[in-house]
């Protein structure tokens, strides 16, 4: 299976369930873009209008990454986004009566975090451009995964849905 195969079933999936969810339970659920976090550094951005998904590094830290890029270079950066950006894994915990049983999704979770490594590391001049042009214009470093609706993969920065964040 081709990468951006990959790349587009997997977002698809996220796209249904948050657009369905958000539809669903949202006061004013068309817009033009949604945002959510993934925690303090990072998190999801949709732009509905041009059928974008990116993946974005929230300000702060993205200003970080830009200093570790100054001072130790890029292969520093993907190492830390590597290290910091908490690879995917596939795991549920269901919990009843006091009791709890986690399901771990092995063949999922590695094909998940094999495409995670090969999109940090594949192509450092794309993620260095990227990360000084967010820098440039105080956005957030993305990695656009879907556009115009085609699965596509490329390191770009985000002032839309973009957020201050933190550590």
């Amino acid at each position: 299976m081709r990468l951006p195969q990959i790349i587009g079933g997997v977002l698809v999936a996220v796209l249904i369930t948050v657009s369905a969810s958000t539809a669903l339970t949202a006061c004013n659920p068309i817009r033009k873009s949604w945002t959510w976090k993934g925690g303090n550094t990072h998190g999801a951005i949709i732009e509905t209008t041009a059928g974008r998904a990116s993946l974005a590094v929230y300000r702060q830290p993205t200003k970080a990454l830009n200093h570790v890029l100054n001072g130790l270079g890029i292969r520093k950066v993907q190492d830390y986004l590597w290290a910091f950006g908490k690879p995917p894994e596939i795991r549920k915990t269901f919990s009843f009566q006091g009791k709890s049983v986690t399901l771990s999704f092995g063949t999922a979770t590695k094909a998940l975090r094999t495409l995670s490594y090969k999109l940090i590391y594949d192509d450092p001049a794309d993620l260095k451009g990227a990360l000084v042009d967010a820098n440039k214009n105080n956005a957030c470093l993305a990695l656009t995964l879907i556009s115009y609706g085609k699965p596509t993969s490329n390191w770009t920065y985000k002032k839309t849905g973009c957020l201050n964040g933190g550590f």
